[in-house]
């Protein structure tokens, strides 16, 4: 396992060892701010840590912790586009905010499945992976 990549991932996990403040959902939530370097950086973590075919990577202790980054990313976004929220991602380009919400979720989404779509596939490409 790519330990550097699963330490990245894990750093957006309050309960592991790996947490750390300035950590892409650390500043999302704390701050309100999408920090575009910080958000891929995960995605690449996603990227590097995925094994075609396999749920999660093929490591079951990864399905918590990534479950659990993605659920509290989808509620931060949710309030976000809720005029009911007083939460607000501060930087956000609303004209944006359809295409990040698609490349967080279909990739969170294919790292779960195993089956994830490559980069040049999204609007949004990840200037980390060549």
């Amino acid at each position: 396992m790519n330990e550097h990549a699963k330490a990245v991932l894990l750093s957006n996990f309050a309960p592991s060892e790996y947490f750390r403040s300035g950590s892409f959902l650390d500043i999302l939530h704390e701050q309100g701010r999408w920090d575009e370097d910080a958000f891929w950086q995960m995605d690449q973590a996603l990227r590097a840590l995925y094994r075609p075919g396999e749920i999660a990577g093929g490591d079951q202790q990864l399905v918590w912790p990534v479950f659990r980054i993605y659920s509290a990313l989808n509620v931060l976004l949710r309030s976000h586009n809720s005029a009911r929220n007083g939460f607000r991602i501060r930087n956000m380009d609303q004209d944006l905010f359809g295409e990040w919400c698609e490349r967080l979720q279909l990739t969170f989404e294919g790292f779960m499945k195993g089956d994830m779509l490559e980069n040049d596939m999204f609007e949004l490409t990840n200037p980390l992976i060549d």
